[in-house]
């Protein structure tokens, strides 16, 4: 498994340097080289090292997946999927390749094919984890509640103990508002693994909205001993103070993350909308417009403009 601490990538990375400064032909330390640049967000960088696999061996399929994922994270997903099309014309029954191709279509929101593809994936593989995972996934967001919990429970008799899956299993409970079933599972969860991280900010959210705000704000803050910087839980812990009105510590939540990640869209918008609220206009449209350079076509950010505008 990649480790994306800052400090075991630059090590890592000088090792597969040093691997292909004795062989340039090294092809495994390259792939390895282009999914830490990628870990390492200097995407140019593993892109060319992808190509570079290529051009040494043009059917490598490995490099091929690498260089599709990289496509995606830089939204690049028509070329993405002509990847993974590729891919499946010279592997047919390659299962991690059409994964990724049912996530793209997911994200472009061409459901039906996702769910074809990831249907496909289990007749090949009826014990395959990740697509059941992947599909029960759709089927929530596309509020087929009964289909997704029966595909979760049946992962969990094949794996008892994935978190994932059972917290993938709580969301669900959640969204259908059965909350006590829910609470019930994120405690599960926390008890096989009290540092898992979607369940505490799912629990947290929970914890929200049925308004235990004390024992929400209890997790988070244990959790930020844990993970310190961790944006996710910055931003729920600034959601938290807005909800219950604690906005001066909503606030300096805000500029903690933007100290850290001043690009964080989440940390803008929200920092607007205090703004806004406190009828300080100006300085709400200035992030905004701050933000607006991040991500143009921000529908929730384009909403806040208008009605600045119309104030």
């Amino acid at each position: 498994m990649l480790n994306t601490n800052r400090k075991y990538i630059d090590f890592d990375m000088e090792k597969y340097k040093n691997n292909l400064k004795r062989n340039p032909e090294d092809i495994v330390s390259m792939n390895e080289l282009g999914r830490l640049l990628i870990a390492s967000e200097r995407y140019v960088e593993a892109e060319a090292m992808f190509h570079r696999i290529l051009e040494i061996d043009p059917k490598n399929t490995i490099a091929m997946n690498e260089l599709g994922r990289l496509l995606i994270v830089t939204s690049r997903y028509e070329e993405a999927r002509s990847m993974f099309h590729y891919i499946l014309e010279i592997d047919p029954k390659n299962t991690i390749v059409m994964n990724e191709l049912g996530r793209l279509l997911v994200t472009l929101k061409q459901y039906t094919e996702a769910e074809a593809i990831f249907r496909h994936i289990l007749e090949i593989d009826p014990k395959n984890t990740i697509a059941m995972n992947e599909l029960g996934r759709l089927l929530v967001a596309l509020k087929r509640y009964t289909e997704a919990e029966a595909i979760f429970h049946h992962i969990l008799e094949i794996d008892p103990e994935n978190t994932i899956v059972m917290n993938e299993l709580g969301r669900l409970l959640v969204a259908s508002e059965r909350y006590a079933e829910a609470e019930a599972i994120f405690h599960h969860i926390l008890k096989i693994d009290s540092q898992f991280l979607p369940a505490i900010i799912d629990y947290g959210r929970l914890l929200v909205i049925r308004r235990q705000y004390s024992k929400a704000e209890y997790l988070l803050q244990y959790a930020l001993e844990i993970f310190p910087q961790n944006i996710l839980l910055l931003n729920e812990l600034t959601n938290l103070f807005i909800v219950i009105g604690e906005i001066e510590k909503a606030k300096q939540s805000i500029y903690l993350i933007l100290s850290l990640d001043p690009a964080n869209i989440r940390a803008l918008i929200n920092l607007s909308q205090i703004f806004l609220a406190e009828k300080k206009y100006h300085k709400a449209l200035d992030i905004l417009e701050q933000a607006t350079k991040i991500s143009p076509t921000n529908s929730e950010i384009i909403k806040l403009k208008k009605h600045i505008c119309e104030t």
